[in-house]
């Protein structure tokens, strides 16, 4: 028989374990955000479907049957003690014991169908996705790797378990960011009436990030210190003019006055008394003296994002790419690109080296041309590469996580992104509005379309 069940996984999670933490020292997995249910339920013992994961162990009764797989009553109650030490954490009471199974019952089952679905979709974690997500999952722990490892061990889950299910909540995520978001369609008109609308305009509104510098005047300063302090604020201004300094330079050369930042803020989140000021500024200049009960302060718009003014650095980039594989290691990949680079300096064309080399497909038919690229699309060490080094020149070979890469830049040019970045934070505002239904109805539609005996 297919029962219709009545919580997705979302709304289980909020119905169950929603709330307040307690104060005081808690659990590994409460602090971690990004998987904070995920590490909830490590110790749960819960096993994938497939061959690419533990197998379960039918040691005891079946649960639930979901399609060709079953879930353990164990692992019922594994859940179960799991929420109920959540649920008393927070302070809350705990609901009738049906309820609470029926819920966690929900949850399992639907955790099941999309792991099934994320099989058939051929979706896989590779060791360097997870082991990236750990690291990362141990650093907003505030620890490291080795650290993170032992309080798992402490709190009684084997870090292999904790691998797998963190494996487990990537899989999940990424079937959903897959097919749901295919499942969204944003038109033109919803577009253009966000940004017409009071909220739109509130998410569209620049942001600046400012440098500031103060000279502090008491209220009962005689005339000349206030004027005193006048000419220090001008002093400040011609340093930083005629040094093009640092902000920190220019701090370090004034120690006794007040200096600060303020990180990216939109306008109405600014002081009242710099907000006009700064709305006027281009990127990187500096204010005049303005006078304020406290004192003379002096103003650097350090950047600009938003608004109708969004310049992006472009760069037109052609690279090689070699990766290490099966046949060879990194050291070996490594060698390969230094020859390269040598037949380069000796006056090799660089679109032919690619199209007979370079190990990313994509480009090679191009000469290894990756077109008109901005430092926000590429990895960290191709980024920096690339912004270092100059027109018609040939970088050193330098490797990424993809490989060893040698890149020449053709051309540099900025390009006001204004009207595509207002398009873009539109259609993710909506399209993260729209998300939420949109899964529960793929939810939904699996349920319905599988078959569900639960045996509870």
């Amino acid at each position: 028989m297919t029962i219709k069940l009545n919580h997705s996984i979302h709304q289980t999670h909020q119905d169950i374990t929603s709330g307040e933490k307690s104060s005081g020292l808690k659990t590994l997995a409460q602090t971690v955000s990004a998987f904070a249910f995920s590490m909830a339920i490590l110790t749960s013992g819960l096993t994938l479907s497939n061959d690419s994961y533990a197998a379960k162990q039918p040691l005891d009764r079946v649960a639930a049957q979901i399609n060709n797989d079953i879930i353990m009553e164990s692992e019922v109650i594994d859940r179960i003690d799991l929420v109920k030490v959540q649920i008393l954490d927070s302070g809350r009471p705990l609901p009738p014991e049906h309820v609470l199974t029926q819920q966690v019952m929900d949850q399992l089952v639907v955790e099941e169908l999309q792991l099934q679905m994320a099989q058939r979709a051929g979706i896989r974690i590779s060791d360097q996705e997870l082991n990236q997500s750990v690291a990362n999952i141990a650093k907003k722990s505030g620890m490291t790797l080795e650290q993170f490892k032992g309080a798992l061990e402490a709190e009684g889950t084997s870090y292999a378990n904790a691998r797998e299910q963190i494996k487990r909540e990537m899989i999940v995520s990424r079937i959903r960011q897959n097919l749901v978001n295919r499942r969204i369609k944003i038109t033109d008109q919803e577009v253009q009436a966000f940004l017409g609308s009071d909220e739109g305009k509130e998410k569209i509104a620049p942001e600046y990030k400012i440098a500031h510098i103060t000279i502090p005047v008491s209220a009962s300063a005689s005339p000349e210190a206030v004027a005193d302090a006048h000419k220090k604020a001008q002093a400040v201004i011609k340093f930083w003019r005629q040094k093009a300094t640092s902000f920190e330079t220019l701090a370090a050369k004034f120690p006794d006055y007040r200096s600060g930042t303020i990180g990216w803020a939109k306008i109405q989140n600014i002081p009242s008394l710099f907000a006009e000021t700064i709305s006027t500024m281009k990127k990187g200049e500096l204010s005049d003296v303005i006078k304020s009960d406290i004192g003379y302060h002096v103003l650097k718009l350090e950047d600009k994002q938003g608004g109708d003014d969004f310049i992006i650095e472009k760069t037109h980039v052609r690279h090689i790419l070699i990766k290490p594989n099966i046949i060879r290691d990194s050291s070996q990949a490594k060698q390969i690109a230094d020859d390269l680079y040598q037949k380069l300096m000796d006056g090799a064309d660089f679109a032919n080296l690619a199209r007979t080399h370079t190990d990313d497909t994509g480009s090679a038919v191009n000469g290894g041309d990756l077109g008109w690229m901005s430092g926000e699309e590429l990895v960290p060490s191709f980024a920096k590469t690339m912004h270092n080094t100059k027109i018609d020149e040939i970088s050193k070979p330098f490797e990424s996580q993809f490989g060893w890469h040698i890149l020449q830049v053709l051309e540099r040019k900025s390009e006001n992104m204004a009207s595509q970045y207002q398009k873009a934070i539109a259609k993710n505002f909506i399209r993260k509005r729209k998300f939420q239904d949109e899964l529960e109805n793929w939810l939904q539609e699996l349920k319905d379309e599988a078959y569900i005996d639960v045996k509870l």
